[in-house]
């Protein structure tokens, strides 16, 4: 006869559940310190740490609604709560590290939204996965997106003051290869020309979306004639990336036509990439016919070494016209996108005058053609110089 091994079950520590006006006085600081161990713990706080004034500053129904989950004593976990007109909202929602995967938030999210009538609302970052899980599980859906690109999120009715926001935006922006992109392009004009729809979207998803471009795009051709001053083309790339719902924009001082793959670009890019930490990097290809382009690509191919996802713009005439066919690798709709992609290309005004019409027509049917080719009505197409899977 055989033995089974037994193995012992480490119990879990149960937890108590109170109201937060009933223990703040006793519970302050142990609170305040467990705050700041779950700031450190984190990936997803975008602020410092809530201090003590947070914690004791007057909001409605706040001392009756809140909840603090404690182990013999001391604060496990909190949920901090106000009440607003049709329900409450929740402002901070926090674990100790060391009772994670205990029930802790779960619980109190349970408890306070059964004794909650009403809508309750809650903010949180795109990126945080577990969070959203969180939440999903507990009744939340998403709503819309807040001025600072975190998800809104409600149970029941959606409050009329919300802008919904598309359920494959939600789902696009929330799978983490798209968190924090960063699109580089040569010059002001390149992003919104091959990625501007895509750009839009993950802004309108919630996305943190940064252009960064290597040069203020002034022109002046061999023959001496001059297309465009530098103030003109950074004031045009403003406006424009602004049309795109894009905040975030830095332009760089090297020269429109001589961008070089030299230590130096190289290292500009390496700045921007290892501040931002993109999970996705969008670039210029390679064999792009403008030799400023193609520069850009390998420098910021080179500055990305330590980035498991860069993706290549396709050109578009004249600088397509390579002895190299690009390859369209990774499609993404833009559907929703396309009016904003052509009015941020219109903001070039410079480059419209320059072109005519014809600039915007040609964009925008290579973007019916992607689209037919995706099955969508408008897209934008991508080579892919190396990419992580991620599966949520």
């Amino acid at each position: 006869m055989h033995r089974t091994k037994a193995t012992a079950v480490v119990p879990q520590p149960v937890h108590e559940l109170r109201r937060f006006g009933d223990v703040m006085d006793e519970l302050l600081d142990a609170l305040v310190e467990l705050e700041q161990r779950a700031h450190e713990a984190s990936d997803h706080y975008d602020t410092g740490p809530w201090q003590r004034e947070n914690f004791v500053r007057a909001l409605p129904g706040k001392r009756e609604l809140s909840l603090v989950a404690t182990v013999s004593g001391r604060p496990a976990g909190f949920l901090i709560a106000s009440r607003r007109p049709d329900g409450a909202h929740v402002h901070r929602v926090a674990t100790d590290p060391r009772h994670r995967r205990a029930g802790v938030a779960s619980g109190l999210l349970a408890a306070f939204l059964a004794r909650t009538p009403g809508v309750v609302t809650l903010v949180c970052d795109p990126g945080n996965r577990p969070a959203l899980a969180l939440y999903k599980r507990a009744g939340f859906r998403v709503t819309g997106t807040t001025p600072e690109n975190k998800l809104s999120l409600a149970t029941g009715a959606t409050p009329p003051s919300v802008t919904l926001a598309r359920e494959e935006d939600v789902m696009f922006c929330s799978n983490p290869m798209f968190e924090r992109s960063l699109f580089v392009g040569a010059h002001l004009d390149d992003i919104e020309l091959a990625a501007g729809g895509t750009a839009a979207r993950l802004v309108e998803a919630g996305a943190q979306v940064r252009f960064l471009v290597m040069s203020p795009s002034d022109y002046t051709s061999y023959d001496g004639s001059h297309f465009r001053d530098a103030d003109v083309a950074v004031a045009e790339g403003r406006e424009a990336a602004a049309t795109l719902g894009v905040k975030e924009i830095e332009v760089l001082s090297f020269p429109a036509k001589d961008v070089e793959n030299h230590s130096t670009v190289v290292e500009s890019i390496n700045r921007v990439v290892d501040e931002f930490r993109p999970t996705m990097v969008f670039t210029h290809w390679p064999f792009d016919t403008h030799r400023s382009h193609a520069n850009t690509a390998l420098a910021t191919i080179a500055a990305s070494r330590y980035y498991n996802s860069v993706v290549m713009y396709e050109p578009i005439t004249p600088s397509g016209r390579s002895y190299v066919g690009f390859r369209p690798q990774l499609y993404i709709s833009i559907d929703g996108t396309i009016d904003k992609k052509l009015r941020a290309l219109r903001q070039h005004e410079s480059e419209y005058a320059k072109y005519g019409e014809r600039w915007i027509e040609g964009v925008e049917a290579r973007s019916r053609y992607r689209g037919y080719e995706m099955r969508a009505r408008y897209g934008e197409a991508f080579e892919v110089s190396r990419l992580e899977g991620v599966l949520v």
